[in-house]
């Protein structure tokens, strides 16, 4: 009993100093700094979400789920905007046959390799706007919490790109904060039939989907994140048979 309850204390020490460092880091990156960090690190969040007393909403997580859905085992997979490489290494690459991440910020291409690597993941610095693809063929593409930060020429460069790389069955799914959010962003979606009318010019079907959910220490800012798929195959759209409401077809 001795021995355990010293493993028990020791334990609870340890996750104390781990909870420090994450809230100094935090707090150094994105508080203090005059320039935000340009990806986050998902291990802070997870740790939080665990073990901290007043966890963070899980619904960021969200995102990664709900995009894992849209392929199918074995597809080739393109992951735009990777970051630190947490959703593309935990949630897509026990699924996905071959993913190819990429980003246009080395550190953050750096940091996924580091902490994220796996032998089916390619983690490539690459400006979605200026540079190829690494592939031209995909079966899924998934572009995550990032269009904001994209003008509107460039979305439709990026859009066209999306669209001449999935085949007839290919599915590109992602999500988008609705309303005016973020001090950085290029462009804001005032509701969910903004996002469907500028998908549709790209895809026969936009299946889209809306979750609000509250953000913030004090869980004092009510978010509404909008979620997406579009394909040309209705059948891409109904996999692992999630309820899409909100369909809209041309």
């Amino acid at each position: 009993m001795r021995l355990a309850g010293r493993g028990v204390r020791r334990e609870k020490i340890l996750v104390g100093l781990l909870e420090r460092h994450f809230q100094i880091r935090h707090r150094l990156e994105w508080e203090l700094s005059q320039e935000s960090p340009h990806f986050y690190d998902f291990r802070s969040g997870v740790f939080s979400l665990g073990f901290g007393d007043a966890p963070p909403s899980s619904h960021t997580l969200d995102r990664a789920a709900m995009a894992r859905d849209t392929f199918a085992a074995g597809d080739r997979v393109l992951d735009i905007g990777c970051g630190d490489g947490f959703f593309t290494r935990r949630f897509y690459s026990d699924r996905a046959g071959h993913i190819d991440a990429i980003d246009v910020e080395d550190s953050a291409i750096d940091h996924a390799r580091r902490y994220h690597g796996h032998p089916k993941i390619n983690y490539a610095k690459c400006d979605a706007v200026a540079d190829a693809f690494p592939a031209t063929s995909y079966d899924a593409v998934i572009w995550n919490g990032a269009l904001g930060h994209f003008s509107e020429a460039d979305t439709a460069i990026v859009l066209r790109k999306i669209r001449a790389c999935l085949g007839l069955t290919g599915s590109f799914a992602g999500s988008e904060s609705l309303g005016v959010e973020g001090h950085d962003h290029h462009q804001y979606f005032a509701d969910e039939a903004a996002l469907q009318r500028l998908f549709a010019p790209y895809f026969r079907q936009v299946a889209t989907r809306v979750v609000t959910y509250t953000i913030g220490s004090q869980r004092n800012f009510a978010r509404r994140e909008l979620f997406w798929r579009c394909s040309d195959s209705r059948e891409s759209l109904t996999r692992d048979a999630w309820n899409w409401a909100g369909t809209a077809s041309s």
